[in-house]
């Protein structure tokens, strides 16, 4: 890769596009830098990691057979290096396939003709099958599985609780100087990587692809050395994801109309429900969504309990019980209509579903992308 600060975003362009000539990699890691994580934010980076021919892969190899190249997608001639090196490229690998492609599609780079001939692979999948309950995070692999050290050891506690031990935890480099530098310039992660400096986000982001391709050859490796059944389930995985990536793209419609008039009559009755539980306090500012407040209001009615969860409260009859579990029924609905409304496009809404998140193994839906 050039000088960073050189900014000459069509010259390393046309150097990644002679260095594929001369190397003609079959397998490549791709990764996207987007301004944010909604359906339509597009991507403003793309990368690229290929090895080089006469590497060696596996854990223990050096960097020198890794060739790592940044696109700025606001130039021309950097987009359209990107889309003829995935063009000629056989296997694509991504941490979160869907992900990338959903941005690669939306941007223009790659388009569904490209995307039927190609093999996808991700490496948050293989993690999954080969370890359900382990942590699936690009940034924790490196540091685990590529046993990467060139670490930080950052202070972690959990909001959750008012004591915690010190904690530390190990996060790259790169990491480490994208979170300071969003904390200096008083932005949160949210607000997009765009606005960064890209003297901090080109190494953050090359580090993505390098880390990507580097556990690709270690997990997909001891995917094939384990029984048939698993690399069928992961070969099912992989076509569910774009399964899943079409769906999201169609969208599902919505009955506007119908979802405005649930949502009214819903804040309403979180509203009563509210008002009832404080006529039931005595408190004007009584929270039903801070448990002390809810502990101290049943001590005060005669009832001692450990949790304010639903399976506890359940089981005891009390009509502050009674009417705190109807409020959260209410707001429940509430909130989900709310977001529906919130990010909506139009009449649809884009679903952003998870088949790997949820450690049950289960399907999950995050926020919807707007």
């Amino acid at each position: 890769m050039p000088r960073l600060k050189s900014w000459k975003w069509d010259s390393w362009a046309e150097a990644a596009l002679d260095t594929q000539w001369i190397d003609r990699p079959v397998t490549i890691a791709v990764d996207t830098e987007t301004t944010g994580l909604g359906f339509y934010d597009e991507p403003f980076a793309g990368q690229i990691t290929w090895r080089r021919p006469s590497g060696n892969p596996g854990r223990n190899q050096g960097k020198a057979s890794l060739r790592n190249w940044y696109f700025e997608l606001s130039e021309d001639k950097a987009r359209e290096a990107m889309r003829i090196i995935l063009s000629n490229a056989e296997q694509w690998v991504f941490h979160n396939a869907k992900f990338d492609l959903q941005k690669l599609l939306l941007a223009g780079i790659i388009d569904e003709e490209m995307l039927g001939r190609v093999t996808i692979h991700d490496t948050q999948t293989q993690y999954a099958l080969l370890d359900e309950n382990g942590r699936k995070g690009l940034k924790d692999l490196a540091v685990r599985v590529l046993k990467y050290d060139d670490t930080i050891r950052v202070p972690y506690a959990d909001k959750r609780k008012k004591e915690w031990p010190e904690v530390y935890r190990e996060v790259s480099r790169e990491k480490y100087l994208l979170d300071k530098t969003f904390r200096a310039m008083g932005l949160k992660k949210e607000d997009g990587f765009h606005l960064l400096p890209r003297e901090v986000v080109v190494p953050y982001a090359l580090k993505d692809t390098e880390f990507t391709l580097q556990l690709h050859e270690i997990l997909y490796p001891q995917i094939l050395g384990k029984d048939e059944a698993l690399q069928r389930l992961y070969q099912s995985e992989i076509e569910l994801q774009l399964v899943l990536l079409r769906m999201e793209a169609d969208g599902f419609a919505l009955d506007v109309p119908y979802v405005e008039s649930k949502a009214s009559e819903y804040g309403a009755r979180v509203m009563e429900g509210l008002m009832g539980l404080v006529d039931l306090t005595g408190k004007a500012d009584f929270n039903p969504n801070a448990p002390q407040q809810i502990m101290t209001a049943l001590k005060k009615r005669g009832v001692s309990v450990e949790n304010t969860q639903e399976a506890t409260l359940a089981v005891i009859e009390d009509d502050f019980i009674t009417a705190l579990m109807q409020y959260r029924s209410d707001k429940k609905i509430h909130d989900y209509l709310a977001a529906i409304q919130r990010e909506r496009r139009d009449e649809l809404i884009h679903p952003n579903f998870n088949p790997t998140q949820a450690r049950t193994g289960r399907m999950s839906s995050s926020k919807a992308k707007e």
